[in-house]
Parts: structure tokens; C-alpha cells; sequence
């Protein structure tokens, strides 16, 4: 009888163990990325304008992230590959990027060397930073003089 009780007890205690354990993970968010590498296709414009507090007025994601151009790049060719790449991730869409309305700007892509579609904004390839955590930051603004935010064409 104490053999069956202390069974059960083991029976009960991994069981309740299972369900803490799958409960837990229905309450955990997964950490967000604060810049969407790869927007999905149609669902909102790809950038907007965006008063920033020290920078004016700049173009950012829709999500409100700093964007950014690299001065070493041409227009039409990413020269921003590899670990550049990993420090300052390019915007890229799945499909067509959406142009705001009365910003006075052209979208359009890039395919990259490593296929993905990256947006460009008049012609020049656009990236995060990715010291930027959040909506607002510029941490990349002039770094090595050769990164800048992509200011309001007006």
C-alpha cells in the first residue's frame, strides 16, 4: 500500500511538472526583433516619414526604426556584405515595396548577393543599425562618416 502511494505521488509529481512546463511556455513572448529584416508583402507602407527629436525629418521603417544609407555604396549595388551586413541589416521586402503618399520619393529593390531583395530609396540601398533597439534611436547617425539617416527629400 506505502509502495502504491509513493507511486502515485511520483505519477502526480511529474505530472504536474509537464503541465507548469507547457503552461510556462504558453506565457513567454519570444524576444522582437526591433527591425523587421524582411517585410511581407503588401500589408503597409515600407517606410514613412517620422519627426525624430535631434535628426528632423527622416524616413523610417513602418514599425518606426532608423533608417540608414552607406556612402560606400553605388546606386543600384549594395556594398554592404557579410559581417557589414550582420552590423547594419538591409530592409528587405518580399514583394514590391509601398511608397507613402506625397513623400516625393521612389522605392524600389535591389536583388543582393545573397538573393534577398533589399528596398532602396531613390536609388540608394537602405539598412538598420543594429544598436538601434527601439522606435526613435539613431545610434547610427555619421558613424565612421560613412552611415547616415535617410533624410526627408524636402
Amino acid at each position: 500500500m506505502l509502495k502504491m502511494k509513493l507511486n502515485q505521488q511520483a505519477i502526480g509529481l511529474i505530472l504536474l511538472t509537464i503541465i507548469v512546463t507547457l503552461l510556462s511556455g504558453c506565457f513567454q513572448k519570444e524576444a522582437e526583433n526591433p527591425f523587421a529584416t524582411t517585410l511581407p508583402a503588401g500589408l503597409k507602407e515600407t517606410v514613412v516619414p517620422n519627426n525624430h527629436q535631434t535628426l528632423g525629418d527622416i524616413l523610417t521603417d513602418n514599425k518606426g526604426m532608423t533608417l540608414y544609407t552607406y556612402s560606400k555604396d553605388t546606386e543600384g549595388k549594395s556594398n554592404c556584405q557579410e559581417q557589414c551586413a550582420v552590423n547594419w541589416p538591409p530592409l528587405t521586402v518580399e514583394g514590391d515595396p509601398i511608397t507613402p503618399e506625397d513623400v516625393g520619393i521612389t522605392l524600389n529593390v535591389i536583388v543582393r548577393e545573397d538573393g534577398r531583395r533589399q528596398v532602396t530609396i531613390d536609388g540608394k540601398p537602405v539598412y538598420y543599425y543594429i544598436e538601434d533597439k527601439k522606435p526613435g534611436d539613431a545610434n547610427g547617425q555619421g558613424l565612421k562618416n560613412e552611415w547616415f539617416a535617410v533624410e526627408l527629400p524636402y
